[in-house]
């Protein structure tokens, strides 16, 4: 089995795909992905928890089995949310939290601080 695995991430084609992800969220600070990754995570729990309920049983989960089912569906979304594709929830959440155009060319902690000053000259002008 580690065979397989070490060939598969020896693979120039994989590996060339991870660099360009890797590239894609370059210049996003952590904080945003942070938060991208987790609201992804809760709405893929929520969708995991409701297709669960929409499965039939013979006998009702005991209150032990329902709280394990719900530790699992958590890690399969925690799972599912740091995938490269995930569900692409995290790529519209950063698009609206952190659009593309500040993101380009420009290290993490100016960034930041440019998209502060741009919130903060938007909420001065709605004050006024």
């Amino acid at each position: 089995m580690s065979n397989k695995l070490n060939s598969l991430t020896n693979n120039p084609a994989y590996q060339a795909r991870a660099r360009q992800a890797a590239a894609k969220y370059e210049n996003v600070p952590k904080e945003y992905m942070d938060v991208a990754q987790g609201m992804e995570t809760q709405f893929i729990n929520h969708m995991l928890n409701e297709m669960r309920k929409t499965v039939k049983s013979s006998e009702p989960d005991s209150s032990a089995s329902k709280y394990y089912k719900g530790l699992v569906d958590h890690e399969r979304a925690k799972i599912m949310a740091t995938t490269d594709n995930g569900i692409g929830l995290k790529d519209v959440i950063l698009d609206q939290i952190y659009p593309k155009h500040m993101r380009v060319g420009m290290p993490s902690k100016h960034a930041i601080n440019a998209y502060q000053q741009e919130v903060d000259s938007k909420q001065g002008d709605g004050n006024e």
